[in-house]
């Protein structure tokens, strides 16, 4: 398998609005996200001559992207938290789907 250092430029303007109220705090944050020629080839194959099989994404358009998060203290040294977010492709071959993630943070 071989798979070439991707060669891309992307460009990302976003304005962040939350609260902190402490145990709760939320945030919400929209973005416009740019991408210029994102290329990265992918090569795998046996041994066997003529086997290999290349696979080329192609990145190259704009997305709004939206993400939200919620984050709260349940104890003095431990907070849960989750975002969750979601892109939309408006333009060109650009990134679109949704995405997710849990914390829990404990201090010592």
């Amino acid at each position: 398998m071989k798979a070439p250092h991707p060669l891309r430029d992307t460009l990302r303007d976003s304005t962040k609005h939350g609260v902190s109220e402490l145990p709760v705090n939320w945030w919400v944050q929209p973005s416009v996200i740019r991408t210029f020629s994102s290329r990265g080839d992918m090569s795998m194959g046996t041994a066997a001559a003529g086997s290999n099989m290349t696979f080329s994404p192609s990145r190259n358009g704009t997305s709004l992207d939206l993400q939200a998060g919620l984050e709260a203290r349940v104890r003095e040294n431990i907070t849960l938290g989750v975002q969750a977010g979601y892109a939309h492709s408006v333009s060109g071959n650009s990134a679109e789907g949704y995405n997710g993630q849990a914390t829990l943070n404990v201090t010592f």
